[in-house]
Protein backbone atom coordinates (compact mmCIF):
# COMPACT_ATOMS: atom_id res chain seq x y z
CA UNK A 1 0.00 0.00 0.00
CA UNK A 2 0.93 3.65 -0.73
CA UNK A 3 2.32 5.62 2.02
CA UNK A 4 0.58 8.98 2.74
CA UNK A 5 2.25 11.67 1.33
CA UNK A 6 2.55 14.42 4.23
CA UNK A 7 4.02 18.04 4.20
CA UNK A 8 5.89 19.52 6.75
CA UNK A 9 6.01 23.03 6.58
CA UNK A 10 9.39 25.41 7.90
CA UNK A 11 9.36 28.70 8.51
CA UNK A 12 13.47 29.90 8.43
CA UNK A 13 13.70 33.76 9.95
CA UNK A 14 16.42 36.03 10.73
CA UNK A 15 17.78 39.63 10.32
CA UNK A 16 19.45 40.36 6.89
CA UNK A 17 22.98 39.58 8.07
CA UNK A 18 22.46 35.30 8.52
CA UNK A 19 21.58 35.19 4.99
CA UNK A 20 24.36 32.59 4.77
CA UNK A 21 22.99 30.59 7.39
CA UNK A 22 19.64 30.32 5.97
CA UNK A 23 21.17 29.45 2.56
CA UNK A 24 22.32 26.25 5.10
CA UNK A 25 19.35 25.34 6.39
CA UNK A 26 17.37 25.35 3.09
CA UNK A 27 20.23 23.12 1.63
CA UNK A 28 19.99 20.42 4.75
CA UNK A 29 16.61 20.75 4.33
CA UNK A 30 16.67 20.30 0.92
CA UNK A 31 19.38 17.09 1.09
CA UNK A 32 16.63 15.92 4.05
CA UNK A 33 14.13 15.81 1.35
CA UNK A 34 16.11 14.05 -1.46
CA UNK A 35 17.06 11.26 1.08
CA UNK A 36 13.97 10.57 3.54
CA UNK A 37 10.98 11.64 1.47
CA UNK A 38 9.85 8.41 -0.39
CA UNK A 39 11.32 6.55 2.36
CA UNK A 40 8.91 8.39 4.86
CA UNK A 41 6.41 9.57 2.65
CA UNK A 42 7.09 13.15 4.04
CA UNK A 43 8.26 16.10 2.51
CA UNK A 44 9.75 19.46 3.95
CA UNK A 45 8.51 22.74 2.37
CA UNK A 46 10.33 25.98 3.61
CA UNK A 47 8.91 29.11 3.38
CA UNK A 48 11.13 32.94 3.79
CA UNK A 49 9.68 36.18 3.89
CA UNK A 50 12.16 36.49 0.45
CA UNK A 51 10.04 34.05 -1.89
CA UNK A 52 6.59 33.10 0.48
CA UNK A 53 5.29 36.39 0.32
CA UNK A 54 2.46 38.04 -1.50
CA UNK A 55 1.93 41.94 -1.96
CA UNK A 56 -0.82 42.69 0.85
CA UNK A 57 -2.26 46.30 1.69
CA UNK A 58 -4.89 44.79 3.97
CA UNK A 59 -2.97 45.33 7.39
CA UNK A 60 0.44 46.01 9.16
CA UNK A 61 3.60 44.74 7.27
CA UNK A 62 4.81 42.67 9.65
CA UNK A 63 1.18 40.93 10.53
CA UNK A 64 0.90 40.19 7.11
CA UNK A 65 4.13 38.47 6.90
CA UNK A 66 3.23 36.51 10.13
CA UNK A 67 0.04 35.21 8.73
CA UNK A 68 1.44 34.07 5.50
CA UNK A 69 4.56 32.47 6.69
CA UNK A 70 4.19 31.80 10.45
CA UNK A 71 0.48 30.99 10.80
CA UNK A 72 0.37 27.41 9.33
CA UNK A 73 3.87 26.50 10.06
CA UNK A 74 5.13 23.10 11.68
CA UNK A 75 8.37 23.96 13.07
CA UNK A 76 9.75 27.82 13.15
CA UNK A 77 13.44 28.41 13.12
CA UNK A 78 14.87 31.61 13.98
CA UNK A 79 18.42 33.01 13.77
CA UNK A 80 20.79 35.85 15.00
CA UNK A 81 24.12 36.99 14.43
CA UNK A 82 25.13 40.31 15.16
CA UNK A 83 21.86 42.32 14.63
CA UNK A 84 18.47 41.66 15.90
CA UNK A 85 16.88 43.62 13.39
CA UNK A 86 14.18 46.84 13.04
CA UNK A 87 10.83 47.01 15.62
CA UNK A 88 7.64 46.75 14.52
CA UNK A 89 6.05 48.83 16.50
CA UNK A 90 5.13 45.44 18.56
CA UNK A 91 8.38 43.53 18.79
CA UNK A 92 12.03 44.68 18.99
CA UNK A 93 12.03 43.22 15.29
CA UNK A 94 10.33 41.54 12.81
CA UNK A 95 12.29 38.10 13.33
CA UNK A 96 11.52 38.70 17.32
CA UNK A 97 7.76 38.97 16.83
CA UNK A 98 7.88 36.10 14.16
CA UNK A 99 8.92 33.63 17.06
CA UNK A 100 7.20 35.40 19.25
CA UNK A 101 3.70 34.70 17.29
CA UNK A 102 5.02 30.91 16.99
CA UNK A 103 5.27 29.96 20.48
CA UNK A 104 2.16 31.94 21.23
CA UNK A 105 0.17 29.14 18.73
CA UNK A 106 2.43 26.75 20.24
CA UNK A 107 4.49 25.80 17.22
CA UNK A 108 7.95 24.09 17.42
CA UNK A 109 10.82 26.84 17.57
CA UNK A 110 14.31 26.19 17.19
CA UNK A 111 16.41 29.52 18.08
CA UNK A 112 20.10 29.66 17.05
CA UNK A 113 22.66 32.30 17.96
CA UNK A 114 26.12 32.66 16.13
CA UNK A 115 29.40 33.32 18.01
CA UNK A 116 30.92 34.07 14.60
CA UNK A 117 33.64 36.76 14.81
CA UNK A 118 33.03 39.61 12.23
CA UNK A 119 35.90 41.57 11.87
CA UNK A 120 34.29 43.75 9.31
CA UNK A 121 31.33 44.85 11.00
CA UNK A 122 31.17 48.34 12.79
CA UNK A 123 30.14 48.08 15.98
CA UNK A 124 26.47 48.92 16.53
CA UNK A 125 25.59 49.44 20.36
CA UNK A 126 21.75 49.51 19.99
CA UNK A 127 21.89 46.65 17.87
CA UNK A 128 24.08 44.97 20.39
CA UNK A 129 21.92 46.03 23.06
CA UNK A 130 19.28 44.51 21.70
CA UNK A 131 20.65 41.31 20.70
CA UNK A 132 21.77 40.49 24.16
CA UNK A 133 18.94 41.21 26.10
CA UNK A 134 17.17 39.10 23.80
CA UNK A 135 19.40 36.33 24.18
CA UNK A 136 18.94 36.50 27.66
CA UNK A 137 15.07 36.13 27.52
CA UNK A 138 15.44 33.06 25.07
CA UNK A 139 17.97 31.24 27.30
CA UNK A 140 15.37 32.04 30.60
CA UNK A 141 12.95 30.65 28.10
CA UNK A 142 14.50 27.65 27.26
CA UNK A 143 17.04 25.73 25.33
CA UNK A 144 18.40 27.43 22.56
CA UNK A 145 21.54 26.74 20.30
CA UNK A 146 25.06 28.53 19.78
CA UNK A 147 27.67 28.18 17.25
CA UNK A 148 31.01 29.36 16.53
CA UNK A 149 31.33 28.23 12.86
CA UNK A 150 28.83 27.44 9.83
CA UNK A 151 30.07 23.90 9.67
CA UNK A 152 29.15 23.42 13.40
CA UNK A 153 25.79 25.24 12.36
CA UNK A 154 25.00 22.87 9.57
CA UNK A 155 25.96 19.79 11.55
CA UNK A 156 23.80 20.57 14.37
CA UNK A 157 20.55 21.93 12.55
CA UNK A 158 20.84 18.55 10.28
CA UNK A 159 20.90 16.86 13.41
CA UNK A 160 18.22 18.85 15.10
CA UNK A 161 16.09 18.48 11.80
CA UNK A 162 15.98 14.84 12.12
CA UNK A 163 15.12 15.03 15.81
CA UNK A 164 12.55 17.51 15.01
CA UNK A 165 10.58 15.91 12.17
CA UNK A 166 10.21 12.76 13.63
CA UNK A 167 8.44 14.13 16.99
CA UNK A 168 6.39 15.97 14.52
CA UNK A 169 5.69 12.79 12.63
CA UNK A 170 5.37 10.72 15.79
CA UNK A 171 2.82 13.99 17.66
CA UNK A 172 0.72 13.10 14.02
CA UNK A 173 0.16 8.82 14.11
CA UNK A 174 -0.68 9.58 17.91
CA UNK A 175 -3.61 12.14 17.32
CA UNK A 176 -4.58 10.31 14.62
CA UNK A 177 -4.78 6.97 16.33
CA UNK A 178 -6.28 8.28 19.48
CA UNK A 179 -9.76 6.73 20.05
CA UNK A 180 -12.48 9.19 20.76
CA UNK A 181 -14.93 8.79 22.71
CA UNK A 182 -18.31 8.31 22.32
CA UNK A 183 -20.30 11.97 23.06
CA UNK A 184 -22.67 11.55 26.32
CA UNK A 185 -25.32 13.76 27.42
CA UNK A 186 -24.29 16.03 30.39
CA UNK A 187 -26.84 17.38 32.68
CA UNK A 188 -25.48 19.65 34.68
CA UNK A 189 -26.88 20.62 37.97
CA UNK A 190 -24.96 24.01 39.76
CA UNK A 191 -25.46 26.56 42.67
CA UNK A 192 -24.34 29.30 43.23
CA UNK A 193 -21.72 30.54 46.43
CA UNK A 194 -18.23 29.37 47.48
CA UNK A 195 -17.33 25.72 47.66
CA UNK A 196 -20.58 24.08 46.35
CA UNK A 197 -20.41 20.80 44.18
CA UNK A 198 -21.55 20.57 40.56
CA UNK A 199 -22.92 17.57 39.30
CA UNK A 200 -21.71 16.28 35.54
CA UNK A 201 -22.96 13.66 33.50
CA UNK A 202 -25.84 11.03 33.69
CA UNK A 203 -23.48 8.92 36.07
CA UNK A 204 -22.93 11.59 38.71
CA UNK A 205 -19.74 12.09 38.57
CA UNK A 206 -18.63 14.76 41.19
CA UNK A 207 -16.41 17.84 40.88
CA UNK A 208 -15.68 20.09 43.51
CA UNK A 209 -15.43 23.92 41.63
CA UNK A 210 -12.15 25.34 43.99
CA UNK A 211 -12.32 29.04 44.50
CA UNK A 212 -8.02 28.40 43.83
CA UNK A 213 -6.25 26.75 41.96
CA UNK A 214 -4.28 24.03 43.68
CA UNK A 215 -0.41 24.59 44.05
CA UNK A 216 1.57 21.78 42.06
CA UNK A 217 5.02 20.57 43.02
CA UNK A 218 7.24 18.82 40.55
CA UNK A 219 9.08 16.80 42.22
CA UNK A 220 13.00 16.37 41.25
CA UNK A 221 13.90 13.32 39.20
CA UNK A 222 16.34 10.85 40.83
CA UNK A 223 19.89 12.08 40.11
CA UNK A 224 19.07 15.38 39.37
CA UNK A 225 20.89 18.57 40.46
CA UNK A 226 18.75 19.75 43.71
CA UNK A 227 17.88 23.63 43.05
CA UNK A 228 20.62 25.12 45.05
CA UNK A 229 23.37 22.73 43.21
CA UNK A 230 21.57 24.30 39.47
CA UNK A 231 22.63 27.60 40.94
CA UNK A 232 26.13 26.59 42.29
CA UNK A 233 26.40 25.59 38.21
CA UNK A 234 25.01 28.26 36.79
CA UNK A 235 26.91 31.01 38.95
CA UNK A 236 30.27 28.83 38.00
CA UNK A 237 29.33 29.86 34.69
CA UNK A 238 28.42 33.13 35.22
CA UNK A 239 31.60 34.09 36.71
CA UNK A 240 33.51 32.19 34.28
CA UNK A 241 31.50 34.44 31.24
CA UNK A 242 32.28 38.01 33.40
CA UNK A 243 35.89 37.35 33.24
CA UNK A 244 35.93 36.67 30.01
CA UNK A 245 33.84 39.50 29.11
CA UNK A 246 36.55 41.57 31.23
CA UNK A 247 39.70 39.84 29.75
CA UNK A 248 38.27 39.24 26.55
CA UNK A 249 35.68 42.38 26.12
CA UNK A 250 32.94 39.61 24.81
CA UNK A 251 29.48 40.67 25.00
CA UNK A 252 27.93 39.58 28.50
CA UNK A 253 25.17 37.52 25.76
CA UNK A 254 28.16 35.96 24.18
CA UNK A 255 30.27 34.84 27.27
CA UNK A 256 27.69 32.81 28.88
CA UNK A 257 26.82 31.09 25.53
CA UNK A 258 30.38 29.80 25.33
CA UNK A 259 30.99 28.73 28.76
CA UNK A 260 27.53 26.95 28.17
CA UNK A 261 28.40 25.14 25.54
CA UNK A 262 32.49 24.23 27.12
CA UNK A 263 30.16 22.92 29.77
CA UNK A 264 27.62 20.71 28.11
CA UNK A 265 30.40 19.62 25.67
CA UNK A 266 32.62 18.26 28.35
CA UNK A 267 29.92 16.34 30.43
CA UNK A 268 28.02 15.59 27.20
CA UNK A 269 24.83 16.76 28.44
CA UNK A 270 21.75 18.94 26.77
CA UNK A 271 21.59 21.73 29.27
CA UNK A 272 23.80 22.00 32.52
CA UNK A 273 21.12 21.07 34.69
CA UNK A 274 20.54 17.83 33.10
CA UNK A 275 24.13 17.07 35.09
CA UNK A 276 23.76 14.05 37.50
CA UNK A 277 24.02 15.30 41.15
CA UNK A 278 26.72 12.65 41.65
CA UNK A 279 29.26 14.39 38.85
CA UNK A 280 29.42 17.82 41.14
CA UNK A 281 32.69 17.44 42.08
CA UNK A 282 33.70 16.93 38.43
CA UNK A 283 31.95 20.16 37.70
CA UNK A 284 33.08 22.08 40.27
CA UNK A 285 36.90 20.93 39.31
CA UNK A 286 36.14 22.10 35.64
CA UNK A 287 35.14 25.45 37.19
CA UNK A 288 38.57 25.43 38.79
CA UNK A 289 40.45 24.59 36.28
CA UNK A 290 38.65 26.78 33.78
CA UNK A 291 39.75 29.96 35.99
CA UNK A 292 42.48 28.57 36.13
CA UNK A 293 43.31 28.23 32.73
CA UNK A 294 41.56 31.77 31.98
CA UNK A 295 43.16 33.79 34.67
CA UNK A 296 46.76 32.62 33.18
CA UNK A 297 46.29 33.87 29.77
CA UNK A 298 48.47 37.13 28.46
CA UNK A 299 45.82 39.36 28.52
CA UNK A 300 44.29 38.63 31.92
CA UNK A 301 48.25 39.09 33.44
CA UNK A 302 48.80 42.23 31.39
CA UNK A 303 44.88 43.91 32.75
CA UNK A 304 46.30 42.98 35.90
CA UNK A 305 42.97 40.64 36.45
CA UNK A 306 45.30 37.70 37.20
CA UNK A 307 46.80 39.60 40.09
CA UNK A 308 43.68 40.04 41.62
CA UNK A 309 42.53 36.55 41.48
CA UNK A 310 45.54 34.91 42.71
CA UNK A 311 45.43 37.53 45.87
CA UNK A 312 41.99 36.38 46.69
CA UNK A 313 42.58 32.92 46.21
CA UNK A 314 45.87 32.71 48.55
CA UNK A 315 43.72 34.52 51.09
CA UNK A 316 40.57 32.21 50.98
CA UNK A 317 43.20 29.11 51.07
CA UNK A 318 44.57 30.39 53.95
CA UNK A 319 41.82 31.02 55.75
CA UNK A 320 40.51 27.27 54.65
CA UNK A 321 43.65 26.21 56.32
CA UNK A 322 43.51 27.55 59.25
CA UNK A 323 47.32 29.62 58.38
CA UNK A 324 48.15 33.85 58.88
CA UNK A 325 50.46 36.04 57.53
CA UNK A 326 53.17 35.95 60.55
CA UNK A 327 53.16 32.25 60.44
CA UNK A 328 52.94 31.41 56.76
CA UNK A 329 54.94 34.15 54.62
CA UNK A 330 58.22 32.90 56.45
CA UNK A 331 57.46 30.02 55.40
CA UNK A 332 56.21 30.59 52.24
CA UNK A 333 59.55 32.91 51.25
CA UNK A 334 62.17 30.19 52.44
CA UNK A 335 60.75 26.85 50.39
CA UNK A 336 60.67 29.25 47.06
CA UNK A 337 63.99 31.08 47.98
CA UNK A 338 62.71 34.36 48.12
CA UNK A 339 63.16 37.66 49.73
CA UNK A 340 60.67 37.70 53.29
CA UNK A 341 57.48 39.59 52.88
CA UNK A 342 55.09 40.81 54.99
CA UNK A 343 52.09 41.06 52.42
CA UNK A 344 51.24 39.71 48.82
CA UNK A 345 50.37 43.06 47.90
CA UNK A 346 53.62 44.13 47.57
CA UNK A 347 54.88 41.34 45.22
CA UNK A 348 55.89 41.34 41.71
CA UNK A 349 53.17 39.35 39.58
CA UNK A 350 55.83 36.87 38.75
CA UNK A 351 56.74 36.17 42.30
CA UNK A 352 52.67 36.37 43.36
CA UNK A 353 52.04 33.83 40.96
CA UNK A 354 54.55 31.39 42.26
CA UNK A 355 53.14 31.56 45.67
CA UNK A 356 49.89 31.30 44.59
CA UNK A 357 51.20 27.61 42.81
CA UNK A 358 52.43 26.76 46.05
CA UNK A 359 49.92 27.82 48.47
CA UNK A 360 47.25 25.61 46.07
CA UNK A 361 49.52 22.47 46.72
CA UNK A 362 49.09 23.17 50.14
CA UNK A 363 45.58 23.39 50.41
CA UNK A 364 45.12 20.05 48.07
CA UNK A 365 47.08 18.15 50.78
Amino acid sequence: MKKEEQTIVITLCGPGDVSREIGIAEKVITEWNMTNWEATGCGLRTRHWRNSTTPDLSGRAQRVIDEQMVDGSDLVVGIFWNRLGTPTGLADSGTVEEIDRALHKEIRTLIYFSDLEDPSRSCDTDQEAALDAFRKKAYALGLAGTFASRKKFESDFRLHLGHVVHEILAKRVEVKTKVKRPRQAKTTISQKGNNNLQLVGDGNVVKPVMQFRPKIVIEQSPGQLTPSEQKKVSDWVNELAKLTVEIKKKSEGAAIAEWRTKFRDHFDVPRYNALESSRMGDAEQWYKVSKRNLIRTPKAKRSGLSDSSWKIAIKTMMKEMGRTNEDYYPEIAARLEIPRFSSITKLSSKRLEKVYNLVRRDAKK
